[in-house]
């Protein structure tokens, strides 16, 4: 566990195994998800406590605001990560609870994993494309 999600990551131990116990011991029909990185709307922005994606909008929007010619990205860009859009992190629950019986956690996400350096490149050129000055 990394230091900085010490208590997060307990916390969702703790969800799992309560869901779990409370399958096996009243029949209820939890089941649980862990979700890849998501992004999307009401996003929390700010630079300290974002995560990745909200970072790099946060920080296009304002090269593109003050007109900043480069954007700085943390870090040497290789980590590599997955994303998944917050409409369809719903849509994949929502067929969960109508097709998914079990106590086995289920993974969502793409499959696709992308290194920063080359999500932030994309979505740049992507950006600049549908925003020119």
């Amino acid at each position: 566990m990394e230091s900085t999600n010490h208590w997060y990551a307990v916390a969702k131990i703790v969800g799992i195994k309560v869901c779990q116990a409370y399958r096996r011991q009243y029949g209820f029909d939890a089941i649980c998800v862990q979700p890849t990185n998501v992004y999307g709307p009401k996003d929390n922005y700010d630079l300290e406590s974002s995560d990745v994606v909200a970072a790099l909008i946060r920080k296009f929007h304002e090269a593109k605001v003050s007109g900043a010619p480069t954007v700085t990205v943390w870090g040497t860009g290789t980590p590599r990560r997955e994303f998944i859009h917050v409409d369809e992190l719903a849509d994949a629950c929502v067929f969960l609870l109508e097709h998914y019986s079990s106590e086995e956690i289920v993974n969502i996400g793409t499959g696709q994993k992308v290194a920063i350096g080359e999500f932030a490149h994309i979505h740049h050129v992507m950006l600049a494309r549908a925003f020119p000055v």
